[in-house]
C-alpha cells in the first residue's frame, strides 16, 4: 500500500489493495478501484449508504456532486432544474442537515446524508475534501460543483 493511502486511512480488503495496485496507469496515477473491475462500488465497509446511493445515481461510475444545506433550497432547485434541462442524470447532493433530505426526496434528487454543523461557506467548502475522498475510495469519479 502506498504511504499516501496508508496516511489517509485506506481501508480496502487485501484483494482490493491488490486490484488497486494493479490499476496503475501510464501517468503515475493510481486508482483505488480498477476501471475494469466488474464489482462496483468497492470498499463499502463503513460507507454502505454512499455505495447504495451511487449504485442508483452514478453513470459510468461518475457523479456530479454539490454539498449544501436547507438554507439554500431556492438556489439548489435552480441548480437541479438546470442540470435536468441539460440532460444530466447523475447528480447527487451531499445533504448536511436534517431538513434537506425531505425536500430532495420530494424532488426526486439523489442524496447522501452527512449531518455537519459547519456554518458559513468557507467551513462547508473545507468539508468537501473528505467527501471527495469517500467517493474516490469506493471507485467513483466525482465532479464537485457549487450550486451558485
Amino acid at each position: 500500500m502506498s504511504p499516501l493511502r496508508a496516511r489517509h486511512g485506506y481501508r480496502g480488503s487485501a484483494a482490493a489493495r491488490s486490484t488497486a495496485s494493479a490499476a496503475r496507469s501510464a501517468g503515475g496515477v493510481t486508482t483505488v478501484v480498477a476501471p475494469e473491475a466488474s464489482e462496483w462500488p468497492q470498499n463499502c465497509e463503513g460507507r454502505e449508504e454512499l455505495c447504495d446511493v451511487l449504485r442508483k445515481s452514478a453513470v459510468r461510475r461518475e457523479v456530479l456532486v454539490a454539498v449544501c444545506n436547507s438554507n439554500v433550497i431556492g438556489q439548489l432547485d435552480k441548480w437541479v432544474e438546470s442540470n435536468r434541462r441539460a440532460g444530466i442524470t447523475n447528480m447527487l447532493i451531499v445533504a448536511i442537515d436534517d431538513r434537506l433530505p425531505k425536500h430532495l426526496d420530494s424532488a426526486g434528487v439523489a442524496y447522501w446524508k452527512r449531518i455537519n454543523r459547519a456554518a458559513g461557506s468557507h467551513k462547508i467548502s473545507a468539508q468537501k475534501f473528505k467527501y471527495v475522498r469517500a467517493f474516490l475510495n469506493v471507485g467513483c469519479s466525482v465532479l464537485m460543483s457549487d450550486i451558485d
